[in-house]
């Protein structure tokens, strides 16, 4: 079941996990997409088509943080008893992150294939393991777990 509000670009808010994990799960295909192209056009000789691709994607990807933060962050919190550890890595995550996009901006031409490469590399793995840890359709579960418990 979702709700209307802004917290993705069609303005609805998912309330269970596995909306949640649809969604991110989206972004990172989106993002990836964009770090492909990004990685290609650092082999050509067009630093105007770079620059104005790499401004894009800083957009995308502050976005992207910002709307895991929104609607994942609270989900992780609370879905089992480890959700605080989980969210204190996925933050310093995030605080790494983002250094690596801010310095996208100051790239000198001499070394932008190279660290082009290397953020595409650390962005992908990035994704593989949050998909693994936190976007895992185990832990993001619809369903409640029962502990066999009955009291």
């Amino acid at each position: 079941m979702v709700t209307k509000n802004s917290s993705d670009s069609s303005g609805i808010v998912p309330t269970r996990p596995s909306e949640v994990r649809q969604i991110i799960l989206n972004e990172h295909n989106a993002i990836r997409k964009q770090l492909q192209d990004l990685e290609k056009l650092s082999n050509s000789k067009d630093l105007a088509a770079l620059k104005q691709a790499i401004g894009n994607f800083q957009k995308t990807f502050r976005e992207h943080l910002q709307h895991e933060e929104a609607i994942l962050w609270p989900v992780i919190k609370t879905v089992d008893s480890w959700g605080p550890v989980r969210l204190a890595e996925m933050n310093k995550e995030h605080s790494e992150q983002r250094e690596m996009i801010e310095a996208l901006s100051n790239l000198k031409q001499e070394n932008i294939t190279k660290i082009i490469k290397e953020l595409v590399g650390n962005l992908t793995d990035d994704m593989a393991s949050e998909e693994k840890e936190f976007l895992n359709p185990e832990l993001l579960r619809d369903d409640v777990v029962s502990s066999g418990f009955g009291g």
